[in-house]
């Protein structure tokens, strides 16, 4: 049997600490929710607790990594996961298992990825939106398959993906001979933080005259999630 662990990620310049002030206010404002930025945070750290001891406790022999295709050297990659593993829990955990012999492995398919790129540069109006989530299953696909092509018998290899990415649904269905296992549980209530700081900025951004979406209520409701 073929075994996957598979970690949902989170993209945002809130999420990892190497993002400048200046890019963080751009997304979210010059004075977003200082107590949710909080809680986001803390329980992200918590997420990777729970990836970097689940990855600690197998043989992990290859890595599968969002956004790595063929159209990058090895060596590029792997110097690029160094020089920010101390600011982000991401690059610090492949390099870990990098250090204990794992191989990374090329991913996606930079075809696939130069269509994507191409819908996600456009205006977005209805028709692209959807092109951009079309464009991310046949990437999803890919993967999939390259994965199912790639990791042999009786090997345990990890993928991180965005969270927007469905690659683990596809393999179950489609490749029954790799056994999933998803760290995903309480990721929505990150999602939602995220979602809350976004709109809040974008309400302010357009001088919505109204109370803003985050409230005291809200929190209070997304905090067990978190725990």
């Amino acid at each position: 049997m073929k075994r996957l662990i598979y970690g949902p990620m989170i993209h945002n310049p809130w999420s990892i600490a190497e993002y400048s002030p200046y890019y963080i206010e751009y997304c979210i404002g010059q004075n977003p929710d200082r107590t949710l930025i909080n809680i986001f945070r803390d329980n992200l750290n918590r997420y990777w607790d729970r990836i970097d001891a689940l990855l600690a406790s197998k043989k992990i022999y290859k890595i599968y990594h969002d956004s790595y295709s063929e159209m990058f050297k090895l060596e590029d990659i792997v110097k690029q996961y160094r020089k920010g593993a101390d600011k982000s829990r991401d690059f610090a955990a492949v390099c870990s298992l990098l250090d204990k012999g794992a191989k990374l492995m090329v991913t996606e398919s930079e075809a696939a990825m130069t269509k994507w790129r191409a819908c996600t540069s456009e205006t977005p109006v209805v028709s692209t939106r959807n092109e951009v989530s079309r464009q991310l299953v046949v990437r999803d696909n890919y993967i999939a398959m390259n994965i199912n092509n790639t990791l042999q018998k009786n090997e345990t290899g990890v993928l991180l993906m965005g969270y927007a990415h469905k690659v683990d649904k596809i393999i179950t269905k489609k490749y029954p001979n790799i056994h999933v296992e998803s760290v995903n549980e309480k990721f929505a209530g990150l999602i939602n933080i995220c979602k809350v700081l976004s709109l809040n900025h974008i309400n302010d951004m357009k001088c919505i005259n109204s109370e803003k979406v985050m409230s005291q209520s809200y929190l209070s409701r997304l905090e067990p999630l978190l725990k």
